[in-house]
């Protein structure tokens, strides 16, 4: 919570993985993991496949100091500011560590079966509408 405060994140925290400025040093990245969510809202009861949706988390969010720093490189505000920048962002990034998981071999095509009814199926995804830019950003990103 403080390392958000100083990065100037004054919200609620309600995020498992998040990329912030580094405060102290604009051209760099931190990325967070929040261990108590992470832990409160697997639905996976096996230690391999928690370990391989953290890794996801992970890989997720250094798709978005990626695409900071390229957005940087190229004079682009990559920040979330509507609807159509939340698809593009996330859905890349989704898209991106979506490759990197699949690429990195044996265990991919387990987790992604187990993943895709763990997030079709998690309490209140359904209803919260939060998984928008990932559901529907994904494909548009790919394509």
């Amino acid at each position: 919570m403080l390392i958000l405060n100083e990065a100037g994140w004054e919200g609620p925290i309600y995020f498992r993985g998040a990329t912030v400025p580094n405060p102290y040093h604009l051209d760099q990245r931190w990325i967070l993991l929040n261990d108590d969510f992470l832990k409160q809202y697997t639905s996976f009861d096996q230690p391999l496949l928690q370990m391989l949706e953290i890794a996801g988390i992970a890989n997720h969010e250094l798709s978005h100091v990626m695409q900071d720093l390229r957005g940087q490189k190229l004079g682009y505000d990559v920040q979330v500011r509507n609807v159509e920048q939340v698809l593009v962002i996330e859905g890349q990034a989704e898209y991106l560590a979506e490759k990197a998981l699949q690429e990195s071999g044996i265990f991919y095509n387990f987790f992604a079966n187990e993943q895709a009814v763990e997030v079709v199926n998690r309490e209140g995804n359904s209803q919260s509408g939060l998984l928008f830019p990932y559901t529907v950003g994904l494909p548009f990103a790919a394509s």
